[in-house]
């Protein structure tokens, strides 16, 4: 009971403070993972390609301008696990 009250109150300061290092710690840990959410992302709306192999492709000048294609194989399995959670 007396190191309660030996405690002294905790300031603004130290509360933000806390709470930095805690959005910083929180940061780090999802780090990978957003990364890896922004690639499932950009592959889901068809942008498959590494910038450096398009722009090369693009910009052959030896054999002029090669296509980058791309096939949407994967929309169909997104919109069908969507479908789902939205009927349940």
């Amino acid at each position: 009971m007396d190191d309660e009250q030996d405690e002294k109150p905790r300031t603004d300061e130290d509360i933000l403070e806390e709470s930095r290092e805690g959005l910083d710690e929180a940061i780090e840990r999802e780090s990978d993972m957003r990364t890896k959410m922004r690639d499932d992302l950009k592959f889901a709306t068809l942008d498959q390609w590494p910038e450096d192999l398009r722009r090369a492709r693009e910009g052959d000048t030896t054999n002029g301008p090669r296509p980058c294609l791309t096939i949407d194989q994967i929309n169909q399995y997104i919109t069908q696990v969507s479908n789902e959670m939205n009927k349940n």
